[in-house]
């Protein structure tokens, strides 16, 4: 079974709250060529995006979207920091010796 897209997903929640794409994008506060290009699939919007169309269509997030947002702004900034942090790590064993084995065991 074909998992469903954000795309699908709007339009199907949009037109069971019988909205047209010009009320919703008075209600979310956006143009209509937005909607039109989120249901198109023309664009992935940011999680910023879906939260408001989901807070206008009264549904959660994930409702909306076929999978966790990939832009979820504290996750996927602090899963960055930490794996710049253990890149550099090895170089921490030139400087100080045995921190390259020790600080990941710590951390």
């Amino acid at each position: 079974m074909k998992k469903a897209t954000i795309a699908q997903n709007l339009l199907r929640h949009r037109k069971r709250k019988g909205l047209t794409q010009e009320q919703l994008s008075e209600n979310y506060g956006v143009t209509v060529r937005t909607i039109q290009r989120i249901e198109n699939a023309k664009v992935e919007p940011h999680f910023q995006t879906l939260s408001l169309l989901a807070q206008s269509l009264e549904v959660e997030v994930k409702e909306l979207s076929c999978s966790e947002p990939a832009d979820a702004p504290q996750s996927n900034t602090a899963v960055r920091k930490w794996l710049l942090l253990f890149h550099l790590l090895p170089l921490m064993g030139v400087l100080i010796p045995f921190a390259n084995l020790m600080l990941p065991l710590i951390l």
